[in-house]
């Protein structure tokens, strides 16, 4: 090995490192942003007393309790006046 190759792997080394800093902070900035989103779907899926009396993180808890989960508040968005034409017309459009 010459001394060029050990210098171009030890400088591809540092930016690696350098770069490391910037990437973890790219990395936390992406997960606390898409956190609220998250946290939005999964209380959808529940019951408007857990949703209330619970964080929405207490899901995992006990994932597979089928009394914590509910499709009604999809339900009850679809059947509203004039929401599921207005779903179909967004679906439409794009």
């Amino acid at each position: 090995m010459t001394i060029y190759t050990q210098t171009r792997q030890q400088t591809q080394a540092q930016k690696f490192l350098q770069k490391m800093p910037v990437r973890t902070a790219v990395l936390l900035i992406c997960f606390l942003w898409t956190l609220p989103t998250v946290g939005m779907f999964v209380s959808s899926f529940r019951t408007a007393n857990e949703i209330r009396t619970t964080g929405w993180w207490t899901a995992f808890v006990h994932p597979f309790q089928m009394s914590q989960w509910t499709l009604e508040n999809y339900s009850t968005v679809l059947t509203a006046d004039g929401m599921l034409n207005a779903f179909i017309n967004s679906l439409i459009i794009t």
